[in-house]
């Protein structure tokens, strides 16, 4: 993947990129980007590095981070996550269903309704 990286790189360069109004993990580091340049250096990363599972998870604990949401396909990510002390939930979203199941989880335990 690294020659895949090489070619995303320049192109990634070439895109408009603002840093997101919540921290998004980056797993080749287990931290959010603090800037554009860490951010495309992350995505850039990503297509070839180890994912950093366990520290990930441990940022997250440490943050005092209550729910986990995982996107997209199957949920290994979310089992594994349940597996931390202070995770109240952790979500999968694979589907329409869970994705409304999970808004109603957050929004529940923060006294709101959907």
């Amino acid at each position: 993947m690294k020659p895949a990286a090489e070619q995303f790189a320049p192109a990634l360069e070439q895109t408009a990129i603002e840093l997101p109004r919540i921290p998004v993990l980056q797993n080749v580091g287990a931290q959010a980007a603090t800037n554009v340049d860490e951010l495309r250096q992350a995505l850039t990363a990503q297509l070839y590095e180890s994912v950093q599972w366990t520290k990930t998870l441990q940022y997250l604990q440490d943050e005092g981070i209550e729910y986990i949401v995982e996107c997209g396909p199957g949920n290994v990510l979310t089992n594994l996550a349940k597996r931390l002390p202070n995770i109240q939930k952790a979500l999968p979203l694979d589907s329409q269903s869970r994705l409304e199941d999970a808004l109603n989880t957050v929004l529940a335990a923060e006294g709101k309704s959907a």
